[in-house]
């Protein structure tokens, strides 16, 4: 039966290739859809789903070619998107495109045309024409209306000091944003995450179905969090930090198959750990959500680092270290799982191997960090 309409990136992470972390530059991308149409159908709405549209295709191109030479000439401009469907997926102008080129051929070869000899089935056709018409333009308005806020508040979000030091553009970045250890904000960061909080809510309300807008919107909280805490406001940061996990738990129950959901709460919930923020069950959903996007995209050395470092904050050292090897495992060059597992082997008393990490680290990275942590154990 498939997997559903648009659930090519909520499948896509469970049978990613592991190579594909290696030199690729786009390693951590995730596609929305195959490119090769028919592929993607056959992943979406299964086989039959896939058969019964290969022979709506036939079945229109057979029937036009059998008629006049306009028809024929449309018939030929179908067959041609068919071939397209190959190397290129459709877009929104070709899905219409294609149907009008069915509704045309059906009404041009059948024996009997549609006529409409009514004037009140005329009226109706007209009204329904305008009062959709209408409610289309609307929706093209607020949905404008709400990108551009996502706009300004992305804007924001994206000149906050730590956000600016994070350079990356992954998906994932979302939750690392949060995560980040470098919590040094500037005077006027908590200025810009309020506008950005302010803009990103309003794009959120016009449009609620937009996960990415919902997002965002609970990046900036835990990032707004992030900042009252360090200006010493534990309560302000206990309340944004509950918005933010009551948003993300939200959207998980609205999408259990998305691993970035799972991935922003167990990014939320480590840092309240780490802040020692009082919330209910927190150590439990945190780990769970973490072990749960592990499990929806298994070859992402970002989110086993990420499950690796909520059992380091949980003092568990040996699942720590245990996934953290597993991180570096699927990217041997990823200095944030290397360092990491350097660290754990240093609360372990396995310096030695410690050492040689931190050294295999400052060939990759040289940091003063990481030249600090050397000469200690040297």
């Amino acid at each position: 039966l498939g997997t559903g309409p648009e659930t090519v990136i909520l499948t896509y992470p469970q049978y990613r290739s592991i190579e594909l972390n290696l030199n690729s530059k786009e390693w951590n991308f995730l596609p929305q859809d195959i490119r090769n149409v028919y592929l993607n159908y056959l992943l979406t709405i299964g086989i039959l789903g896939l058969i019964t549209y290969i022979v709506l295709i036939v079945l229109t191109v057979k029937t036009a070619t059998q008629k006049s030479v306009l028809i024929f000439g449309i018939s030929v401009t179908f067959f041609a998107l068919g071939l397209s469907n190959i190397f290129y997926n459709l877009g929104v102008f070709n899905h219409v495109f294609f149907w009008i080129l069915i509704g045309v051929v059906v009404n041009q070869t059948a024996n009997q045309k549609i006529v409409l000899n009514s004037i009140k089935a005329l009226r109706v056709l007209a009204l329904g024409s305008i009062f959709f018409s209408i409610l289309m333009l609307v929706l093209l308005v607020v949905a404008i209306v709400a990108e551009v806020n996502f706009a300004k508040g992305l804007t924001l979000f994206n000149s906050i000091s730590v956000v600016q030091r994070q350079r990356s553009v992954f998906i994932e970045t979302q939750a690392q944003n949060i995560l980040a250890i470098d919590n040094t904000f500037t005077k006027d960061d908590e200025k810009r995450a309020l506008q950005a909080i302010h803009y990103t809510q309003s794009a959120a309300r016009l449009n609620p179905v937009n996960q990415v807008y919902q997002r965002q919107l609970i990046t900036v909280l835990a990032m707004y969090g992030n900042i009252k805490k360090q200006n010493n406001q534990p309560k302000e940061a206990l309340k944004a930090y509950e918005q933010a996990l009551d948003k993300a738990r939200q959207l998980i129950n609205n999408n259990p198959y998305d691993f970035l959901n799972y991935n922003l709460v167990s990014a939320i919930g480590l840092q309240a750990i780490r802040f020692n923020l009082s919330i209910d069950d927190l150590a439990q959903i945190t780990l769970e959500s973490a072990q749960k996007a592990a499990k929806l995209h298994p070859t992402s050395p970002i989110v086993i680092n990420n499950l690796g470092e909520v059992y380091w904050q949980m003092k568990d050292l040996r699942n720590a270290e245990k996934t953290f090897r597993e991180a570096v495992n699927l990217k041997a060059d990823n200095v944030q799982s290397l360092t990491h597992l350097a660290d754990v082997l240093v609360d372990e008393e396995e310096k030695q191997e410690a050492l040689v990490i931190y050294k295999d680290i400052f060939k990759l990275n040289n940091e003063e960090g990481i030249k600090e942590k050397i000469r200690n154990l040297e």
